[in-house]
């Protein structure tokens, strides 16, 4: 999910694109901009197609999975509203990923008010550093990274060697779904360019040499099914079977 300030860190770390909200912005602020503005009239991809897209890959998880165990992994959290308004009635667990403190907690209070019956806990941890499924209490039948990429730090190809290791997080027949503002092959609007210009030089978004390849090629190399396509300037992307 998008950041909301600048940070003093330096273009290799990934608190450069996280770990930046304050309370008040994720409490009253970022739905409205990054997902009601941003999303639908700089990026192409209004909120309710993001939201229908997360909600047929969690239930699509939801019934491979044994009845009442299905868990799964949110990373770069936001506030939460994925996970929100997500049918998860038979979800056993959700746990959320995230480099920024605010950001967990403000995503953990919302998903526990909406889904009150689901465990629900918190990973404090970079997600561009190698986790082994042990310190995230076993492997995932569904992990989400909605509008994550574009913030991590590039090169692409550092990136691309992160979705290869999520692989190594899912169950058998789990799926790992995501959506990333892309920043080359692809046609900005005037809005577009200006907002990528600004937040890619205060390190909000790390994207300009982001394309479709340098995504799909690493999942394609970790999973047996790979399937993807592009919304506006946003692409959609699920993975399925990793090869072990």
């Amino acid at each position: 999910m998008e950041p909301a300030s600048k940070s003093t860190s330096t273009p290799s770390d990934t608190s450069a694109g996280a770990a930046r909200y304050s309370s008040f912005f994720l409490r009253f602020i970022y739905d409205s901009l990054v997902l009601g503005i941003n999303c639908p009239y700089a990026w192409g991809c209004p909120f309710m197609e993001l939201a229908a897209f997360f909600n047929g890959r969690v239930a699509t998880a939801i019934l491979l999975s044994s009845p009442k165990t299905c868990r799964l992994l949110d990373i770069g959290v936001g506030t939460g509203c994925f996970l929100e308004q997500a049918p998860l009635d038979d979800v056993k667990e959700v746990a959320l990923l995230d480099l920024d403190t605010n950001c967990l907690s403000a995503a953990a209070s919302r998903t526990r008010k909406a889904h009150p019956r689901i465990e629900c806990s918190t990973f404090h941890a970079d997600i561009l550093e190698p986790i082994s499924a042990g310190k995230l209490g076993g492997r995932f039948d569904a992990i989400s990274m909605m509008l994550v990429l574009h913030s991590l730090p590039g090169p692409p190809s550092r990136k691309g060697a992160m979705l290869r290791r999520l692989g190594d997080l899912l169950n058998t027949d789990g799926v790992l779904l995501g959506s990333t503002v892309l920043g080359k092959d692809v046609t900005h609007n005037f809005f577009g360019k200006i907002l990528m210009w600004h937040i890619n030089r205060i390190g909000v978004f790390d994207n300009y040499e982001d394309d479709v390849a340098s995504f799909i090629k690493p999942l394609e190399d970790a999973f047996e099914s790979v399937n993807w396509r592009i919304v506006g300037r946003t692409l959609l992307f699920e993975a399925r079977k990793p090869k072990l």
